[in-house]
């Protein structure tokens, strides 16, 4: 004992458990010459409880615990729980083999015992085949079908959209006719759209197509040519006039200068003067020109007016 409780101290057998080992070995003879044995308690001991109970309190308590078990129905006897009682005549014995067959045939639970043992093989193959081993597999099945579904849909929406032109994708051609021709529902041609169209004319300056009752510009304000190549044509893209083979000008507006909507001192200057002035001052100054519509002056680099943006009338 003294050496398992010096190794609870120190584990190893080193000089610190021999040493402990010893010291604890001396304890106990020093003990022993004295007279101490290990039982009992070093001092007087006493006795505390535990003595025989009279006669007279042990029928008291008796009669208290009957009395208890008296007003406590419930406890007691052991009594059956459920069930119903034998009918008269009815033997003992057959009731309880048959409640015992009952429990074992519900224990077994087997409804396939009228199969042979290969039809049960088959059975399960049958369902291992056709049916899924893991929920993932079940679930991969599922969206490889709705996948599916919706690709027919698609393609039915695409055969009544393209009608008899529509061609199915297979196996060599994925694409199928790659959409078809759209068949139009019944509404007018864009052909026949172009030809209603409203005759025009073309501007030889800005290239901007005009109505056929204008006879300016739309955008800059050029009076309407009356050369055979501004005649008015209609509005055919694919086809153009051989009268029209002239090239039209093209005039870059990227470099015009920013407009200024506050109102300049030239503008105000232009609705005090006469035409006959305005006329004067155009052409008495080669190195600008002066619009038209709002009177603003503008250097002669410029092609609009930086005021309403209106396009100079002439090239000088």
């Amino acid at each position: 004992m003294l050496h398992e409780l010096s190794h609870i101290v120190h584990g190893p057998h080193d000089a610190k458990f021999h040493a402990l080992w010893d010291q604890l070995r001396d304890e106990h003879e020093r003990l022993v010459l004295k007279g101490y044995t290990g039982e009992g308690f070093l001092s007087d001991g006493r006795r505390l409880g535990g003595s025989r109970m009279p006669p007279h309190e042990a029928r008291r308590l008796a009669r208290e615990a009957a009395e208890k078990r008296r007003s406590h129905p419930g406890t007691g006897s052991g009594k059956r729980l459920g069930g119903s009682a034998p009918r008269p005549g009815e033997d003992i014995r057959k009731v309880i083999a048959d409640a015992a067959e009952r429990r074992s045939r519900i224990l077994k639970g087997c409804g396939t015992d009228n199969l042979s043992e290969t039809q049960i093989r088959n059975i399960s193959d049958t369902a291992t085949k056709n049916g899924f081993r893991t929920q993932a597999e079940e679930d991969e099945a599922n969206d490889a079908a709705i996948a599916q579904a919706l690709w027919e849909l698609v393609q039915q929406d695409k055969s009544v959209e393209y009608g008899n032109s529509y061609i199915p994708p297979t196996a060599d051609n994925p694409t199928g006719n790659g959409g078809g021709t759209v068949i139009p529902n019944g509404g007018p041609s864009r052909s026949s759209e172009r030809s209603r169209e409203p005759p025009s004319w073309t501007c030889d300056t800005c290239t901007l197509r005009n109505p056929a009752n204008y006879l300016s510009c739309d955008a800059c304000g050029m009076e309407r040519s009356a050369r055979p190549g501004t005649q008015p044509v209609k509005d055919n893209r694919r086809s153009r006039s051989p009268v029209s083979e002239r090239q039209p000008a093209v005039i870059d507006l990227t470099q015009s200068p920013p407009r200024d909507r506050r109102p300049s001192a030239a503008t105000t200057s232009r609705k005090s003067k006469p035409p006959s002035a305005v006329q004067g001052s155009a052409s008495s100054g080669p190195q600008t020109w002066e619009c038209s519509y709002c009177g603003t002056e503008m250097q002669k680099q410029w092609w609009t007016c930086s005021t309403c943006g209106k396009m100079k009338d002439n090239s000088r």
